[in-house]
């Protein structure tokens, strides 16, 4: 098992580093429930980030109606467009979500979003929400892992060795592309060998099965965060903090 130090990842000298940043949250959808811990979230997110040497003008928010599907993708479009003329090796990215996420196992949309031609999409893959998601135009409006993601994110992983994303959203497990099956334990934590991604540490507020309790996971990252640098000792603490309220995470990595 390659062992990975969040050490490495979190707290490489920013003077050394370029930094690409993004914080989503969206607390008011244009057409389904608010969400009421968003802004709690992105302040913590932000405090982890300027904690870790992440300069203010290296990290992008979008906010409510500014967290399009379009302005999410423009700018993992902008970031890839960057990275491939950069050849500093200490560049980071970090990417955090917090919002809706559904997948098929859910009550209120699970059927709905099985339509027409996404079946191979929606298999092994995870589904976030943009603002503007309408369940009347579930292709349209909804951000696949697999499909609207993975682009992306394989030119990330490839030009950039220090990666950290976090979703905060319920059935968020397999929402950037994971692995087909996670034991059911309070805490996951795995190393696939299908997990497609070498450089980026992925951590979700559930796994593909389950709902996320508002706010839990931006808190006990960041505490745990002040505590450890090793991935191991990470998970370890998280483990510990996530039991004591009951919720399913998932950390993956190779």
């Amino acid at each position: 098992m390659k062992r990975l130090m969040i050490l490495i990842l979190l707290v490489t000298s920013g003077l050394l580093a370029k930094d690409y940043a993004l914080i989503v949250g969206i607390a008011n959808y244009q057409k389904i429930g608010m969400l009421s811990h968003i802004e709690s979230d992105i302040a913590t997110y932000n405090k982890i980030l300027k904690s870790r040497g992440v300069t203010k003008d290296r990290v992008t928010i979008l906010r409510d109606d500014k967290a399009t599907r379009a302005k999410i993708k423009h700018y993992l479009a902008d970031v890839v467009q960057k990275i491939k003329k950069s050849k500093d090796d200490n560049n980071r990215f970090f990417m955090f979500f917090s919002g809706h996420g559904v997948n098929t196992s859910d009550i209120k949309y699970g059927s709905k979003i099985q339509e027409d031609g996404l079946d191979n999409y929606l298999t092994n893959s995870g589904v976030i929400l943009p603002y503007e998601f309408d369940e009347n135009n579930i292709a349209k409006t909804i951000i696949i892992g697999k499909r609207d993601l993975r682009p992306y994110l394989i030119e990330i992983d490839k030009h950039i060795k220090n990666s950290l994303i976090v979703f905060d959203a319920c059935y968020s497990g397999d929402s950037i592309k994971g692995t087909k099956k996670r034991k059911s334990t309070p805490f996951v934590y795995s190393n696939p060998k299908d997990f497609p991604y070498k450089n980026i540490v992925y951590i979700a507020a559930a796994t593909s099965k389950s709902k996320a309790k508002s706010g839990v996971l931006s808190n006990v990252l960041n505490d745990c965060l002040i505590q450890y640098t090793d991935l191991n000792q990470l998970r370890v603490c998280m483990n510990n903090r996530l039991m004591s309220v009951g919720q399913r995470a998932v950390v993956v990595s190779r």
